[in-house]
């Protein structure tokens, strides 16, 4: 079964919670760290921890910044309607029957290691803005020589690398991520674990 299907099909002791955040950056963090407390509190792994963090950081953030303020820097310039706009956060964490899930490790010298980890819970989240909208595929790479030295552009690579699943709907106001693991595990890496080195 394709991942995708796994991870935002059904779970068993879900549990579910649905947010409705005004546009303010402090509200969006005060509930990014309750999500990853209850998310450690369930066992998720150290190293899965770290990286959703700041995935999911990076969507409340974008969410706000690039969705409802529509760029506005700072946040009293914007008008006073789009201050009132609101995000809505639907989140939801429970079990699964195990599963293998294969990840990317970071390039290393022009080389990709794959690594098949066994996971057996999902955590998944939608953010939807009120913003205008965006094309994630005319992005520009922020991989690229010309945009190495751009102070931005590399959110929905951090959120790709931080979830297992990252997709947009709604002509791009609302963010979907997914993320598996397993239980209390001290490392990524199972001993059963298998790799596969591709060259780049």
């Amino acid at each position: 079964m394709p991942y995708h299907e796994v991870l935002w099909g059904s779970l068993r002791d879900e549990e579910t919670e649905s947010v409705v955040l005004p546009t303010d950056f402090a509200a969006a963090q005060k509930l990014q760290l309750r999500i990853v407390e209850r998310l450690e509190r369930d066992g998720i792994p150290n190293k899965e921890g770290f990286w959703l963090r700041l995935g999911l950081e990076e969507g409340l953030v974008n969410a706000i910044k690039h969705g409802n303020l529509e760029d506005f820097n700072p946040l009293r310039d914007a008008p006073s309607h789009f201050r009132e706009r609101t995000v809505k956060v639907e989140y939801a964490l429970g079990a699964t029957d195990p599963f293998t899930i294969e990840r990317e490790c970071p390039e290393n010298d022009g080389v990709r290691i794959l690594r098949k980890e066994a996971c057996s819970r999902v955590f998944r989240i939608c953010i939807h803005d009120q913003g205008k909208g965006f094309d994630p595929q005319k992005l520009a790479d922020c991989r690229a020589k010309e945009n190495l030295e751009k102070p931005s552009g590399r959110g929905l690579l951090l959120m790709r690398t931080a979830f297992d699943h990252v997709d947009h709907e709604d002509s791009g106001r609302r963010l979907m991520l997914a993320i598996a693991y397993a239980r209390n595990r001290v490392c990524t890496m199972t001993p059963e674990v298998a790799h596969t080195i591709v060259r780049v």
